[in-house]
């Protein structure tokens, strides 16, 4: 997830400026609007007031994420593109009692893990369920009977069906545990979401939560977890008072003027013409950069005053602009949109999306390129609060159930902590799982270790493209990105079109050279043909 901002203040819970917000939180909700556009109008930043939690008699509201994930499953309630889906591989003695007390601590914990979203009147609104009346199901499979190498197939198999089996937003659990067991020191721990309750920082806490809750129960440590001071319906609450108050108008100003009124769509070179209704079916393809490529694009960032994210957009946008032969583009860019600091340690769908539009000339260099991804990427941090929703209704995109409103790829950049986690002699390792869905054409995810790392995948739609496609397009991009970090004051339009290995494979096809005897004339050549091949056609 692409944070393009810092937590401000010392801390949520010593904020100066506590006390004002929950006065503030105390009066009425049309109170609150005029008395935070005064603020505005004194030219207070109303961001910086904390968020509080809500008295207790006060109805839960869905956020603007949560409201469009809502409308996209009335539309197709069986679709999976919206699941968020992780697993666990746990390597060692596994208590399993242990295990579920530390996943009933977490959904105790966070009220939006036991939330459903019936309607009323046709509109949609949440319900929490009690803690002590909402079950944690842990689904058991046993592959143990299997050998090593039909355990991994069936585990694959496991995991795309706990993925894709629908949720129903209005009854719940929208979260759903699976415990594999491999043999007796090994076992998978397969998570699935629906995205209304979460996003991947969501998922990263919950990795953090469960290790350590685990440990908690078996009294490995004793420290206990600190409660929470607010629920993902605080946030949602806040930011719908804090957009209405006059926010929303002035990020919208500035993302019309940023867009324009032209919609420049990118024409990816499909295999497959486009359908009306998506499957959203997909596959991936990625591949680690080389040490050396990681490293050298760490020093050019730093050398640029950029960021490894910056560095990365740009070349993304070079490639896209060769590949469909435009020079004006969209790419879509999700944000991790947690500043308040009430915000980082909750589960819930936080994550906003933003389009940026790119413009690529050949006649620019990299360097160039990478000053205006930077350029924008600083405007964009201080307009990041704009929900993706209120921005697709207010520029009104031409729908097409075919296509993504506004953009058609995307990019995410993902910084990851560590991969491992030992707890009392179980190991938690992050167990990787092939996406089978697509939300997009194609979307570049880039992750970054604490190493520095980087691999670089590619997300496609295989209603649109075939593997041999993808794969080829994922060689040109970190060929391209090799030219782009060692060349990068070159102009683009001097950099080599193809790999090594097409370069080779372009040669082996022009090899048509032959060797003619030296009296021989073009008229005593056809003669020739004709005498040997006298039916053939001549000219067609």
């Amino acid at each position: 997830m692409n944070d393009l901002s810092q937590a401000h203040g010392p801390s949520h819970r010593d904020d100066p400026l506590r006390p004002l917000a929950e006065r503030l939180n105390a009066l009425p909700a049309e109170k609150q609007r005029i008395f935070l556009r005064q603020l505005r109008e004194k030219g207070i930043d109303a961001r910086r007031l904390p968020i509080v939690a809500a008295p207790a008699e006060t109805t839960h509201t869905l956020s603007y994420s949560q409201r469009r994930l809502w409308l996209l499953w009335q539309l197709e309630p069986t679709a999976s593109a919206y699941h968020i889906t992780g697993g666990l591989q746990l390597t060692g003695q596994l208590n399993e009692a242990a295990l579920q007390a530390a996943l009933a601590d977490i959904v105790a914990r966070h009220a939006v893990l036991r939330s459903v979203f019936p309607s009323e009147d046709g509109e949609p609104v949440v319900r929490v369920q009690a803690a002590d009346a909402c079950a944690v199901l842990l689904g058991r499979e046993d592959l143990s009977e299997l050998s090593a190498q039909a355990q991994d197939a069936a585990l694959a198999r496991l995991a795309q069906a706990q993925a894709r089996q629908p949720f129903d937003l209005t009854q719940g659990p929208l979260l759903r545990l699976c415990l594999v067991r491999c043999d007796a020191e090994r076992h998978a721990l397969l998570v699935t979401l629906h995205h209304i309750v979460a996003d991947g920082v969501s998922v990263e806490l919950f990795v953090q939560e469960l290790a350590g809750g685990y440990a908690r129960h078996l009294q490995v440590v004793d420290s206990p977890l600190p409660g929470l001071e607010v629920q993902y319906s605080d946030y949602a609450r806040w930011q719908r008072l804090w957009l209405e108050s006059g926010e929303s108008e002035q990020q919208l100003a500035y993302w019309r003027e940023r867009l324009g009124v032209e919609e420049p769509v990118l024409e990816l070179p499909v295999d497959h013409l486009r359908s009306g209704l998506p499957t959203y079916h997909g596959a991936r393809v990625g591949k680690p950069l080389s040490e050396a490529t990681s490293s050298r694009l760490r020093q050019f960032a730093r050398s640029q005053q950029a960021t490894p994210f910056m560095v990365l957009l740009a070349a993304y946008g070079v490639w896209l602009s060769r590949l469909c032969g435009q020079t004006q583009l969209r790419v879509g860019i999700p944000v991790a949109n947690r500043e308040a600091v009430a915000t980082q340690g909750l589960i819930g769908c936080f994550v906003n999306t933003q389009v940026w539009p790119l413009s690529v000339s050949r006649r620019e260099s990299f360097i160039d390129q990478l000053k205006a991804v930077r350029e924008q990427a600083l405007q964009a941090q201080a307009h990041q609060d704009l929900p993706f929703e209120q921005l697709v209704e207010a520029l009104q995109p031409q729908r097409s159930m075919g296509r993504n409103p506004l953009f058609q790829v995307m990019f995410n950049h993902l910084q990851r902590g560590d991969s491992q986690l030992d707890v009392g002699g179980l190991v938690f390792e992050r167990l990787d799982q092939a996406a089978e869905t697509a939300q997009l054409d194609l979307t570049l995810t880039t992750e970054e270790d604490r190493q520095g790392q980087i691999t670089a995948t590619f997300s496609y739609a295989t209603d649109l493209f075939e593997a041999a496609t993808v794969h080829a397009w994922h060689a040109h991009f970190l060929f391209l990105l090799e030219q782009l970090l060692e060349q990068p004051e070159r102009a683009l339009h001097e950099l080599l079109p193809l790999t090594p290995a097409e370069q080779q494979q372009l040669s082996g096809w022009n090899a048509t050279e032959e060797n003619y005897p030296s009296y021989a004339n073009l008229p005593a050549l056809i003669g020739q043909q004709v005498r040997a091949t006298p039916d053939a056609l001549a000219l067609v």
